[in-house]
This record gives C-alpha cells, sequence and structure tokens, in this order.
C-alpha cells in the first residue's frame, strides 16, 4: 500500500474515533453511518464504556453513602429508560450478559434495571 493511501486511511480512521468520541452517549444512529473502514472493535469498545457508565450509574444510585453523585447517577438513568427505543441494545447485553464461566456479567440491580428499560422499548413497539 503507498504511503499516501496508507496516510489517508489513518486519517479517516482517526476522524471515525473522534466523531464516535464526541456522539451523544444516547445517539446511536451513528453506527450505522460509520464508515466501513473503521474496525468493528471501536464500536464494540465504545459501546462497552457506555455499559460500564450505565452500571455504575445504577452501583451509585443504590449506594447511599454516594450522596453528592446520586441525583446525577437517578437523572442519567432516567434517561436511559426514557430513549429505551436507542438503549435497548445497550441494556439488552447488561441483561444477558455472561462471563466466561457462565456466570452472570453484571450485577443484579443492573440486570432488572436493563429489564425494566427492555419492557418499556417493548411496550412502545
Amino acid at each position: 500500500m503507498p504511503k499516501t493511501e496508507y496516510l489517508d486511511q489513518l486519517s479517516s480512521f482517526k476522524f471515525q474515533l473522534r466523531r464516535l468520541s464526541l456522539c451523544c452517549p444516547l445517539d446511536f444512529c451513528h453506527f450505522s453511518r460509520v464508515d466501513p473502514r473503521v474496525p468493528f472493535l471501536v464500536i464494540t469498545y465504545r459501546m462497552e464504556q457506555q455499559i460500564d457508565q450505565i452500571v455504575q450509574a445504577i452501583s451509585i444510585a443504590f449506594d447511599q453513602t454516594q450522596i453528592s453523585l446520586h441525583q446525577e447517577a437517578l437523572a442519567y438513568l432516567a434517561t436511559i429508560q426514557q430513549n429505551a427505543n436507542e438503549t435497548w441494545r445497550l441494556v439488552l447485553d447488561i441483561f444477558v450478559g455472561q462471563n466466561s464461566d457462565g456466570t452472570r456479567k453484571y450485577p443484579l440491580q443492573a440486570r432488572f434495571f436493563a429489564l425494566r428499560v427492555l419492557n418499556d422499548f417493548l411496550d412502545n413497539r
């Protein structure tokens, strides 16, 4: 591959990474517009980050000692639930996620929240 073509592809890849990182976490429409040259791993990594944020917000919402972040976590989770049409893929991963040994990947509170969001999504279809 010529050096100029490689640099063009690298530049395009960096642009796509930047575009993914600047997107609103609830805007999943961008996944369908991602340049096919961007590796699937980048999208998967982004989804894992978002799942981790949701699980962390759930743990903060259930932890009464983190009062300073409690309201912020509840507001974030309310946004996730209100946008079930866009967030159902993430919460589905939370609900069915398993470790390599077959145990559940996420805590019971996170799985219950995911089930509520999935229920809202299916009710509105």
